[in-house]
């Protein structure tokens, strides 16, 4: 058969496949209106053996783009940790001639409709090294004018490849390097319970104590929560960064230790009962941090320093406690704001649960420390991998600030972070003696896709195929749920009113505002309701708000919820 025929055969066959599908090209945008109920389907007909870029920019939705290749195979799914803006950058080596197709999704059900542009950037043909090909995989961040990563792998305790990509800092045109200091968000946990541990084992600590034995002033909510709780991420506390946003904090705001505690011990109720399920809370590394204060009578930096990162000779990473403290070499992190960028500002000044500065040179030292048990003996180094089971037996997967599960077949020890422009991982396949970290300052950069993709290419002929997701088929998603009534403007006028919570001391103005409920914070400004139910109304996919009422039915007050935060009250005024 010709050669165009087979292609043009083979493309009528993957049209069948996939439904109706838009042709991208290099030198347009196509710009399309999205519901969370929409499947967008774009396609490029490739040559076999390129690396090709194409790009879905999001515009007020959130989504994910898979890659199928011309027998309907998924390659690859991508999601960028970006929320509702900013690029889903696709990337993907062509393994055969044909058709290839983007299929486009809202991550979330329900949410209000957006926009996304879909371009076809370039190709060029495939690396054939695996240094050319982890080159591929930053390929996007790797230029003079966005930010980037830097990446380090480890095997059999040596560095095999570390490298940097993008800038470090826009304004002065400064390259990330290896040795360029990160913050690495949640990162942070692991060396936060690698702490606690060490002081377990050393008997200044009880891991199954009552955690106000350490901390007084931490509330009674009538079940005991100890820091093996807080480890694990069990206790039921609310989580921190929930409960400032809520009271009217930004996360670009000047958060310090002081201006958490006085919101933890405000409050006066738990999410569950302490080790009845996970549900990841950055409090408890707060407390975990502050309690290695206390009992050591030192500050959480100066003590990790010592006891930590000088004797693995990591020189340029410490906990950064003072947001005005200079550090040299250190990268700064920005978001997509269409065509350029902006500095996503990060100023917290408390440690623990984030925080750690460091470099991917100081991160391999630190990996290669779990094979030479470099900082205690072997009992101690368990402990970092224990998981005790909740409190029905069910099992828990999040260790000491590691979760661990298999990966495609391998045991991976694993932890990622993200705050502001921030995003951080590292993982380790102990049983291969191989080690991944991924430090980045660019919002969109998904890093640990990025991370298990650069380890895989050196562990190709270990992993086993990970069972793929079905795609959505030509006729699109299931039917819509049926929507309650949407309440009249006399029901609406019903909720308004001034709203008190002394567990944030704070207000919310709940008025009506074009037949539409909105929820006003004195700060942060309006957040528009959309009616789920009876009383029920939700802001985007981030907090629900039910109205309760007294005997009479007349409305008192609301509980407010989030995925970490359950049923805070407001009292109506």
């Amino acid at each position: 058969m010709p050669r165009m025929l087979f292609l043009l055969g083979l493309s009528a066959v993957c049209f069948l496949f996939a439904g109706s599908s838009e042709a991208l090209h290099k030198d347009r945008v196509i710009k399309k209106s999205m519901t969370a109920a929409d499947v967008l389907r774009f396609h490029v007909d490739l040559e076999p053996g390129l690396f090709a870029v194409a790009e879905i920019e999001q515009d007020g939705i959130d989504v994910e783009v898979d890659v199928l290749d011309p027998e309907g195979k998924v390659l690859k799914t991508v999601d960028s940790p970006n929320g509702t803006q900013g690029r889903e950058v696709v990337t993907f080596v062509t393994p055969t001639v044909g058709r290839y197709l983007l299929v486009v999704r809202s991550l979330m059900p329900d949410v209000p409709p957006g926009r996304i542009g879909a371009r076809f950037v370039r190709t060029k043909p495939a690396a054939t090294t695996l240094e050319g090909k982890l080159d591929e995989l930053f390929a996007v961040w790797d230029n003079d004018t966005g930010p980037g990563a830097s990446i380090a792998l480890v095997r059999d305790g040596e560095v095999i490849f570390k490298k940097g990509y993008g800038l470090a800092n826009l304004e002065y045109g400064v390259p990330n390097r290896p040795d360029t200091v990160f913050h690495v968000a949640s990162v942070s946990k692991q060396f936060t319970a690698f702490a606690a541990a060490m002081l377990h084992h050393r008997l200044m600590i009880d891991l199954d104590a009552d955690m106000r034995t350490y901390i007084p002033e931490l509330p009674d909510f009538g079940h005991k929560i100890t820091p093996r709780h807080l480890v694990h991420h069990t206790s039921g506390l609310r989580d921190q960064w929930e409960l400032l946003m809520l009271s009217g904090w930004r996360l670009d705001d000047v958060i310090t230790l002081d201006h958490i505690m006085a919101l933890i011990t405000r409050q006066k109720e738990l999410n569950f009962k302490p080790g009845e399920k996970f549900a990841y809370c950055n409090t408890g590394y707060t407390l975990l941090a502050e309690m290695v204060a206390r009992v050591t009578d030192m500050p959480f930096k100066e003590w990790t320093r010592k006891h930590i990162f000088d004797p693995l000779g990591m020189a340029d990473t410490h906990f950064h406690d003072d947001h005005e403290h200079i550090v040299r070499n250190r990268a700064y992190s920005y978001r997509e704001n269409g065509p350029h960028y902006k500095k996503s500002v990060l100023s917290y000044a408390n440690v623990g649960a984030t925080s750690l500065f460091t470099t991917v040179e100081d991160m391999a030292k630190w990996a290669i420390s779990f094979e030479t048990q470099a900082l205690g003996d072997a009992e101690l180094y368990r402990t970092m991998e224990s998981r005790p089971p909740l409190n029905d037996g069910s099992e828990n997967n999040y260790a000491f600030g590691q979760g661990i599960a298999p990966y495609k077949g391998l045991k991976l020890v694993r932890h990622s972070g993200g705050d502001a422009g921030f995003r951080s991982f590292l993982g380790r396949f102990p049983e291969q003696r191989f080690n991944v970290v991924l430090l980045s300052n660019a919002a969109a950069l998904p890093a640990s896709g990025q991370a298990l993709a650069a380890a895989e290419l050196y562990l190709a002929d270990q992993l086993t195929e990970a069972p793929k997701k079905p795609v959505a088929n030509a006729e699109g998603t299931e039917a819509p749920k049926a929507k309650p009534a949407k309440p009249d403007g006399a029901t609406l006028k019903t909720y308004t009113g001034r709203y008190f919570s002394e567990e944030l001391n704070t207000s919310y103005d709940v008025r009506v505002e074009e037949d539409k409920l909105v929820i006003r914070h004195p700060r942060t400004g309006d957040f528009p309701l959309r009616s789920i139910d009876r009383d029920k109304f939700q802001y985007q996919y981030w907090f629900r708000v039910n109205f309760q009422k007294d005997d009479q039915g007349k409305v008192n007050g609301f509980a407010i919820s989030s995925s970490r935060v359950h049923g805070l009250k407001f009292a109506r005024q």
